[in-house]
């Protein structure tokens, strides 16, 4: 069988999380050699969102191409699909697949495909409720009200036209967002599959790195050390919220957020994103606190997926779907409504216990699974 050129087309740089699921996951392809091209072409509305995005980009092997594009307003449709266009016209080829990360994506490159390659296979992503997530951005104004009925009524366009197109497949990245978009937006549920979201090759735990690091914090061996927070936070999250409730029951904290906390037993660090395996293998456990909120509830936090793999036994409320049933099914975390709930042992943190978690994540959230399906979806027929 012929190789494939896959072009991927992201949605803007927006830090870590974008790193971790679009730049990673292309750098493994390529040295995988799974295709024979591997192009990104990366989306960008400010100059800023470009240069920050090269900066990150400057370490990777992969080939990328920059396009301006605002998605999300029906007036910018035109001039978005022509950006897009003027990347694509010199590089899509009989063999070509596309990759697309934001579910209205798909009706973008659709639209700016040349008539001879509109039967070429699109692989969309549906991540999360982009209109639940707008309420944490207004103050439910009137031109935001407004603002938000244009964005909702786009949002429906593209969906019945993609709708009618046979060559675009789905994958969501938790089970619940399969099934809403399905049964709310009318998306045919055989034709989307489930991915979560992916933690790097280097999210593997490390002994060494363990004494390594619980030697530079200050921590002692007896002590336990939980992390609440790392890289990037939206208001929803809430793990920065219980810092006092964890540091009274005797906790240190790590605190890998960009917000420098000054609280006895928090240690704040904000490191890149490749160094963070390593102080999570510092670490003994993990808090994942959201808001009991729709977007929470179908969401694949990114680092969720690294806390898996790296063996942490993770503290949940139980609002995000598929980490409560991953828990559930692996007996690898606590399940808690309250805080007052949570009480850990020294005993759940062997070396024996946390490898056996450790292998249960890698099962299901690391890049080299999530990568070869997506890769057998891509290359299919």
């Amino acid at each position: 069988m012929d190789k494939k050129k896959l072009i991927y087309v992201s949605s803007p740089y927006t830090g870590a999380v974008v790193e971790g699921q679009v730049y990673e996951l292309l750098e493994y392809y390529k040295q995988q050699d799974w295709f024979e091209d591997v192009l990104l072409l990366q989306s960008y509305s400010t100059e800023d969102d470009r240069n920050k995005g090269e900066k990150i980009l400057e370490k990777f092997s992969f080939r990328r191409k920059y396009f301006w594009m605002n998605p999300y307003y029906p007036f910018f449709y035109k001039k978005s699909v022509k950006s897009l266009r003027e990347v694509l016209n010199d590089e899509v080829v009989v063999n070509t697949v596309f990759h697309v990360r934001g579910s209205i994506y798909a009706q973008y490159v659709r639209e700016a495909l040349p008539n001879r390659y509109k039967k070429t296979l699109i692989l969309d992503e549906f991540r999360g409720l982009s209109s639940d997530e707008l309420r944490y951005t207004s103050n439910a104004s009137f031109i935001e009200r407004l603002k938000k009925w244009v964005k909702k009524r786009h949002f429906e366009n593209l969906f019945n036209k993609m709708q009618g197109d046979e060559k675009i497949v789905y994958t969501a990245v938790s089970p619940l967002l399969r099934e809403i978009e399905s049964k709310d937006d009318g998306f045919d549920i055989n034709k989307i599959t489930v991915h979560p979201n992916v933690a790097a090759t280097y999210f593997k735990y490390n002994k060494q790195e363990r004494s390594r690091i619980r030697k530079e914090l200050g921590v002692t061996d007896d002590q336990i050390l939980i992390v609440t927070s790392s890289g990037e936070s939206g208001a929803w999250q809430k793990d920065l919220d219980i810092l006092d409730e964890l540091t009274s029951k005797g906790f240190v904290v790590l605190n890998l957020s960009k917000k420098q906390i000054d609280k006895p037993n928090v240690i704040s660090r904000f490191i890149p994103h490749k160094e963070m395996a390593g102080y999570l293998s510092a670490c003994d456990a993990a808090m994942l606190w959201r808001d009991d909120v729709p977007l929470n509830n179908v969401a694949s936090p990114s680092k969720y997926s690294e806390f898996a793999c790296m063996g942490l036994y993770v503290v949940h409320n139980k609002t995000v779907d598929i980490a409560t049933k991953f828990i559930k099914d692996n007996n690898c975390g606590l399940l808690v409504d309250k805080t007052d709930e949570i009480n850990l042992k020294k005993e759940l943190f062997s070396e024996e216990v946390r490898v056996k978690r450790s292998h249960a994540g890698l099962n299901v959230f690391s890049i080299e699974v999530i990568a070869e399906s997506y890769y057998k979806i891509l290359t299919k027929g």
